[in-house]
């Protein structure tokens, strides 16, 4: 992954401070000038977190890390305890800005790209998908989780803290979760995530949950049809045709009744009835004609308030207009500083065109013109206050004459029920529960022939799940034996070890470790058995030290060669913590020309940022431009500490 360092800024209470980085960047001196803490604060950039020194904590407000990313500058600032980074870049000729979470995704923030996080913009701009591994390696039915780009950073950025204590959370003290990440990240370099693994997991997961979605919703369904007691499309047929019939059955014996007792010609209900649904029918019109012309009545006396408002506004910027435009700044009105020339044509303060100036006359025309659109909305609201009014006054008169006839119909059928009620009533209460049973059981008709539709598709996609579950083994096999770059790494680690001049390593002697844990143990023949050493057993915290950063630089020879997709950066904090430079000055000066050779050979395109106690400088083959060199101390002026003006813890 092309990835370089280009600047960083530093916003402090007093000064802000700019830090170049250049291909080979070192920093170096006493402790307490703030070494660590740039690593940190680029870290901090790339979304880590940041626990911040006494002098940062009182004087620091936000980061701003200047990188490139693929072909794509790419600018992020962080404020002090933001759990966001603002982003900015610049990409087909369009400027992007986007505020994004440091960590924690909470849905795509950059629409159709699938970016939710810091880390998914900067695989999307390096033009790389985002990686997925399986959350579970020993269940092929997990999900798949994000690989990001802090799983990577991991292994570009060794710092202080964890430099001597921890093996890249691949050691047995990590934590499982994190262990796991590691190990996927040595899998993604090493080739073991090829593309078509990747694809047929996707894929793979894809189905599952479709399948999943369609079982549980026929599960469902069908569990509700059971307590309503439908099993099946037939048991729902046969429960209409048995509901029909006595529907029938019904109607025809309620006609009967009406025969013998409800009278031949038009009766006195039936005539209230109509005339009570035309009054209902014209309050209904009447209402809605003032509902509408409530809202247009809302909406011009908002354009009338907004053409009041604006009348005010003009009024007062052309009285601003005019005092102001006859002010002559010789300085700047909000720092004091002298103002520099102007064209005429441009405003003296802010260096912009001036606007045309308008005149009296055009400013009485925009007047008299405003005022005569105030004055006709001003009538037309008067004229919808006044028909709201009268058809308020005809609601009042439709209603009241609906609560006579409601009278009169309340009448007539207590006249009317005393004959009819007591033989019909009863009927047609069990008709209109019929006519709801079948409504009901109308709506449960089409849920069997949707279960059984998700019940097949279901059965097909888990044929499909099936297959892929083969081709995404086999492709699995083919990957796992592919072990060439496994075997390259083993001796670019010992290659590492052995030129970078650390004790007790040899070149006859043997790297062992291997998938799953990718835990590096390296082989020396001793007077009886072999001798195994690792990273756990290693006694010196200096050998420890340099152990975890020559595997650091192997890796990164490796991605180098087989152009992984690996962060073409390395941060080291501290390689010499624990080590003398004087008293160990073979490690020292080995560890050095190890990097210096490689800088000019197989990781030429890697950018190095080095901070230490000691500097030891380049070879002489090395360009000056490629080269940035700080000397940091607390309180020497002319090795400043990173906060120039701070003197204190």
């Amino acid at each position: 992954m092309n990835f370089r360092l280009i600047q960083l800024t530093l916003d402090f209470k007093e000064a802000v401070e700019h830090i170049p980085f250049r291909r080979f960047t070192y920093f170096y001196g006493q402790i307490g000038a703030g070494k660590t803490s740039i690593a940190r604060l680029v870290d901090y950039c790339l979304g880590g977190r940041f626990d911040p020194t006494p002098a940062l904590q009182a004087e620091f407000i936000s980061a701003t890390l200047e990188l490139t990313v693929g072909t794509v500058l790419l600018q992020l600032r962080r404020d002090q305890g933001s759990e966001q980074v603002i982003a900015e870049w610049l990409q087909d000729g369009r400027q992007h800005s986007l505020a994004m979470p440091a960590r924690r995704a909470a849905g795509e923030v950059l629409p159709g790209t699938g970016v939710e996080v810091l880390s998914d913009l900067i695989f999307y701009l390096a033009g790389l998908p985002v990686a997925r591994v399986r959350k579970s390696k020993v269940n092929d039915g997990s999900p798949l989780e994000r690989l990001s780009f802090r799983d990577l950073w991991n292994f570009c950025y060794l710092e202080q803290d964890e430099i001597d204590s921890s093996f890249f959370d691949l050691d047995g003290e990590a934590q499982f979760a994190k262990r796991l990440k590691a190990r996927d990240v040595l899998r993604y370099v090493l080739g073991y995530h090829q593309e078509q693994v990747s694809e047929l997991e996707a894929q793979l997961d894809q189905v599952r949950e479709r399948r999943s979605v369609l079982e549980a919703s026929a599960g469902a369904l069908k569990q509700a049809l059971v307590e309503v007691g439908v099993a099946s499309v037939e048991e729902v047929v046969r429960q209409m045709t048995n509901l029909q019939d006595r529907i029938s059955e019904t109607q025809k014996r309620i006609a009967d009744v009406r025969g013998e007792t409800y009278p031949k010609d038009t009766h006195e209900v039936d005539r209230l009835r109509n005339k009570g649904r035309q009054v209902y029918e014209d309050i209904a019109e009447i209402e809605r004609e003032a509902e509408e012309l409530r809202l247009l009545l809302a909406r011009d006396e908002r354009q009338y308030n907004d053409l009041l408002s604006l009348r005010h506004k003009f009024k007062r910027d052309s009285g601003a207009r005019a005092v102001l435009g006859s002010v002559n700044f010789t300085t700047c009105p909000r720092c004091t500083q002298t103002l520099p020339e102007r064209p005429e044509s441009h405003c003296i303060v802010c260096g912009q065109g001036e606007r045309r100036h308008i005149d009296e006359n055009e400013q009485q025309l925009v007047a008299a013109d405003l005022k005569i659109r105030l004055e006709e909305l001003k009538d037309v609201v008067k004229q919808q206050g006044d028909a709201i009014q009268h058809l308020e006054g005809d609601l009042r008169r439709a209603r009241q004459e609906k609560a006579f006839v409601d009278k009169q119909l309340d009448d007539a059928l207590v006249r009317y029920d005393s004959m009819y009620l007591s033989r019909a009533l009863d009927l047609e209460r069990q008709l209109a529960a019929l006519e709801r049973e079948r409504l009901d059981l109308e709506r449960l008709r089409r849920l069997p022939e949707v279960i059984e539709q998700h019940l097949a598709n279901a059965k097909m996609l888990a044929l499909d799940e099936q297959t892929l579950r083969e081709a995404l083994k086999e492709a699995r096999a083919s990957a796992q034996q592919d072990t060439r770059n496994l075997r390259r790494l083993r001796e670019l680690f010992l290659d590492c070890l052995v030129r970078s001049k650390l004790a007790g390593f040899n070149q006859d002697d043997v790297v062992t470790f291997e998938a799953p844990d990718f835990y590096p143990r390296v082989a020396s023949a001793g007077e009886q058995d072999m001798v195994f050493t690792s990273f756990s057993n290693l006694s010196s915290g200096g050998k420890k030290t340099l152990f975890k950063c020559c595997f650091a630089i192997a890796l990164h020879r490796l991605a180098a060669a087989e152009r992984a997709p690996l962060p073409k950066v390395l941060l080291i904090d501290s390689p010499m913590k624990n080590i003398s430079e004087r008293e160990n000055s073979e490690q020292f000066e080995g560890f050095h020309d190890l990097l210096y050779d490689l800088a000019e050979g197989e990781l030429r395109d890697t950018q190095f940022v080095f901070i230490d106690k000691e500097y030891k400088s380049p070879p002489d083959t090395f360009e000056a431009a490629e080269v940035y060199v700080r000397h940091m101390t607390p309180d020497r002026d002319d090795a400043p500490p990173l906060i120039r003006y701070y003197r204190g813890k």
